[in-house]
């Protein structure tokens, strides 16, 4: 479907972009260990959103209006990845965290990467996505970035990875939740449930205003 292009959704996304890659800047900028960085779910997410709003703006400056064929899946599984990241992070670790305790969780790199960028990337979904495009099958296909971050996160450890807890200690988790022999398999259950119903709701908005505009326009 061909678009023309419209400033305001380059510029929208140009901010999104930017943003987020200031926030990861920041941390590889401030870390030790690029490669355990790297490895987080709020970096990867975030590096998946600099990816493809960074080719939609490119994209768009260079003429190429047409909606690409990709475009409906691949940005639904980049949404729900960012929107995951916030939720979890405000939601079920951000309350044990202490300012103090090896991690801050208000600096400037953490607003951009859990909160500015998740609510832009939800906020882009609103705004300037053409409806009726998503399947109903579609968001269970959005499990399939979260899985793999799971296995991606067994290798590395296998590897000898490691993640940081804090200034001191050290773990094979990137987050509490996914330690199976201390908690079990109930809060990974939680979040892959949640990932469904992210994407589900966004399923659920796409069909709710398309038949809003359905009914604006008969």
């Amino acid at each position: 479907m061909m678009k023309t292009m419209r400033w305001d959704r380059i510029l929208y996304r140009s901010v999104l972009a930017l943003g987020s890659a200031l926030g990861v800047g920041l941390y590889l900028y401030q870390t030790e260990n690029i490669g355990s960085s790297l490895s987080y779910f709020t970096n990867q997410s975030n590096l998946l959103c600099i990816a493809l709003f960074g080719t939609l703006v490119v994209r768009e400056l260079l003429g190429k209006t047409a909606e690409p064929k990709w475009l409906p899946a691949v940005k639904g599984q980049v949404t729900v990845a960012i929107v995951l990241t916030g939720v979890v992070f405000n939601l079920m670790l951000r309350p044990f965290l202490i300012v103090g305790d090896g991690y801050d969780p208000t600096t400037l790199r953490d607003f951009f990467v859990h909160v500015a960028t998740p609510l832009l990337a939800f906020g882009d979904f609103l705004l300037f996505d053409r409806r009726g495009t998503i399947g109903k099958f579609m968001p269970l296909l959005w499990m399939a970035f979260p899985a793999l971050y799971w296995v991606y996160t067994l290798v590395y450890a296998a590897l000898g990875g490691t993640f940081y807890l804090s200034e001191e200690a050290t773990s094979g988790y990137p987050y509490f939740f996914m330690d199976l022999q201390t908690y079990g398999p109930l809060p990974v259950m939680v979040v892959a449930l949640g990932v469904i119903l992210i994407g589900y709701c966004l399923y659920g908005v796409d069909r709710g205003l398309m038949k809003r505009k359905a009914g604006v326009t008969s």
